[in-house]
């Protein structure tokens, strides 16, 4: 099957997985996907190419980016990020 092509900066992409599978405190988000930073990662990697058409590979940017103490420098700023808090909405 395909990749779908991602448009956007890797970080965006990596800040909205981010924050799905450990959700937004700040927002009281809680975590919206259950997996690891490992299979976020491999779920990236296999599922997605980048604007340019090239493949995300393992223990690369997304790998960085989703470490929770590369959050702070490499998240997608609040413009840039997808804002969770508009498609949450507790039950």
């Amino acid at each position: 099957a395909d990749k779908l092509q991602w448009l956007g900066k890797t970080n965006i992409l990596t800040t909205l997985f981010y924050d799905l599978i450990n959700g937004v405190p700040s927002k009281k988000i809680p975590p919206l996907i259950k997996a690891t930073s490992k299979e976020i990662e491999f779920f990236i990697v296999n599922n997605f190419i980048d604007k340019e058409g090239d493949p995300f590979t393992l223990n690369s940017t997304v790998n960085t980016n989703l470490k929770p103490n590369k959050q702070l420098e490499k998240r997608a700023k609040n413009g840039d990020s997808v804002d969770l808090d508009s498609y949450y909405k507790p039950e």
